[in-house]
């Protein structure tokens, strides 16, 4: 049923979740033998939509099977954005400060020339206001976060949390994903469920200290 909801919502990005969600998850689990078919499974999605035209009948389908098209025109827009990007950014390895693009761009500093260009994704968002300085740096906290918390929950003891918050935690990494081709991780409700996962998961690692301190 969410696989269905997902078709007929029109969106494309979710598709990179569901891949790189059900992964994670599965990694956390240690169930390897689940991970060897997953893996299997995801592949055969993908050469599906990428490499075949089964199904392209259906415009659901069809709209799914362009997120894998080097040649789809909203990619090439978001990629010669990019371009430009990164000629005006680079000799600003700080980025041009906060809000100069995107909405808030647009409201208070439409004066400024990155106002004029649709970041689309949140980490061309964040590469433009901070720079690649802080892009690198907000990236490596990110994955350093994800990685902290992902490692707390691989040993964790009692399962049936355990189900809970890998969900949680895998759900995190699969908008982190997305956030290349929205600004999903940014916006409500997706921002509040994403630092929710991770304060969750650095929560139970606490919790879990105390009991082995005990």
């Amino acid at each position: 049923m969410f696989l269905y909801g997902m078709l007929i919502s029109g969106t494309r990005g979710a598709l990179f979740a569901l891949f790189i969600s059900g992964f994670f998850a599965v990694l956390l689990s240690k169930n390897y033998k689940v991970m060897i078919v997953g893996i299997v499974a995801g592949a055969l999605c993908f050469g599906l939509l990428k490499f075949t035209s089964i199904g392209s009948g259906n415009y659901e389908i069809r709209r799914i099977r362009s997120a894998l098209d080097p040649k789809e025109a909203s990619l090439n827009v978001r990629l010669e954005n990019q371009k430009i990007l990164r000629a005006y950014l680079a000799n600003k390895p700080f980025g041009e400060g906060l809000g100069v693009i995107g909405f808030w761009g647009h409201e208070y500093n439409s004066d400024k020339f990155l106002s004029t260009i649709e970041p689309d994704s949140y980490w061309v968002k964040i590469w433009a206001m901070y720079g690649i300085v802080g892009f690198v740096l907000w990236f490596c906290m990110i994955m350093y976060l994800l990685g902290r918390a992902g490692g707390a929950l691989f040993n964790l003891k009692d399962k049936g949390l355990k189900v809970q918050l890998v969900s949680l935690l895998a759900m995190a990494a699969g908008l982190f994903v997305c956030s290349y081709g929205n600004e999903v991780m940014n916006a409500m409700p997706s921002s509040f469920l994403f630092n929710t996962a991770l304060s969750w998961s650095f929560l139970t690692l606490r919790i879990q200290n105390k009991e082995n301190l005990s």
